[in-house]
């Protein structure tokens, strides 16, 4: 696991997030949960036997920052990517977006060009605010060595191209299940903008409506009692009643920014197909879908000033949460709810327990005086 880190609460920097719109610095990193701070700290490390092979699956759990991630000296041979198994390629760097998942192999076929090497995590600068770019590394050790002492080798030419957070490249993800997208009349375009709301408060919002669910009333216990028009601010997808998701149907989403931030964009219940994506509008692009076999993933990078084409099946009842993995923006409005075959979904539920599980909720919020509405001074 990679991910950057701070020595503020997420409540002091989620305050600075919403009222300047400037994401907070992270001062720091972590491989596997450890890194060196000052003169305090531990690396992350650990050994490899010469002659073997090693399977490392690399995950992005940041809150706002994208990583290049290599092993200095030894290549990666990419086999799945957010637990799809797809073709294998080759490479050196790995350019891992919030919340994607790659897994690689690594042969240990170096340990006569040295003992130890680095194991890099380094921030793009690009869609990144790190306070030790160079700084967030774990320790790969050939069990050969009784060294204990710090690594020396040199990055890959790689990790210094820039990279803008675009990701890996599409073309590189096939799937070994070969599956192949319908065409679908079903397209929704979703423009995403950032802009202080009513109260002056920095929102993102996706075809003018910033997402807020409120804790007392969750969409499950919504649709459990027959609700079927929705608030505006639920970001309902579709949101139409009378349009809502039938089994089996395929649907085309496009999502689209005129920001100068790209986006890891995450969708839950479901792999997505990536068709396209790229520069400008997706109006203006004319793109040429890829349906036969493209890329299938839960995650997948909006460029900046750009859009992506996704599709996807509805086949998994459920009101299921697409979003910015950025969880400033998330927190902030970028958001919005896919409703997947609602009659279908009731029966999935126990009720009683849903309904227990809200009261405890609602226990320990009036006792401890959370509210929502006063967090996110949304006013609704």
């Amino acid at each position: 696991m990679v991910q950057d880190w701070s020595h503020a609460t997420v409540d002091e920097l989620y305050n600075q997030a919403q009222y300047t719109g400037r994401p907070p610095q992270m001062i720091n990193g972590l491989v596997n949960g450890m890194n060196t701070f000052g003169n305090g700290g531990k690396r992350w490390s650990t050994t490899f036997d010469s002659g073997k092979t090693y399977r490392l699956r690399l995950v992005n759990v940041a809150t706002d920052s994208f990583f290049a991630v290599s092993i200095d000296n030894h290549q990666m041979q990419v086999i799945a990517t957010d637990f799809v198994p797809i073709t294998p390629y080759t490479t050196t760097t790995i350019n891992l977006g919030i919340g994607q998942r790659y897994d690689v192999l690594v042969k240990a076929n170096q340990a006569s060009a040295g003992s130890a090497f680095w194991l890099r995590a380094v921030p793009d600068s690009f869609c990144s605010n790190s306070g030790n770019p160079d700084g967030i590394r774990g320790i790969i050790r050939y069990s050969t060595s009784k060294s204990t002492a710090e690594p020396t080798s040199s990055a890959w030419p790689s990790m210094s191209d820039a990279n803008n957070c675009f990701g890996e490249l599409d073309s590189n993800i096939s799937p070994s299940v070969s599956l192949t997208v319908a065409p679908s009349l079903n397209i929704g375009i979703k423009d995403m903008e950032f802009a202080p709301n009513a109260q002056g408060l920095q929102r993102w919002y996706l075809d003018g409506s910033t997402f807020f669910q409120p804790w007392q009333i969750p969409t499950a216990q919504q649709i459990l009692n027959g609700v079927t028009n929705f608030n505006a601010s639920q970001n309902i997808y579709p949101a139409e009643s009378t349009g809502l998701l039938v089994v089996n149907n395929w649907h085309y989403l496009v999502i689209e920014t005129v920001e100068i931030f790209a986006h890891p964009i995450h969708m839950h219940g479901h792999d997505f197909y990536v068709l396209a994506k790229g520069s400008g509008t997706f109006l203006g692009a004319n793109p040429l879908s890829m349906l036969n076999n493209p890329p299938r993933r839960d995650t997948e990078m909006l460029p900046a000033l750009g859009w992506v084409l996704l599709a996807f099946q509805s086949d998994n009842p459920g009101a299921w949460l697409l979003h910015c993995h950025i969880a400033w923006h998330q927190s902030t409005g970028f958001s919005m709810q896919i409703l997947d075959q609602q009659s279908k979904i009731p029966p999935l539920y126990n009720e009683a327990q849903l309904q227990q599980t809200c009261t405890s909720w609602n226990s320990y919020a009036n006792a401890n005086n959370v509210n929502q509405v006063a967090l996110n001074e949304d006013g609704i």
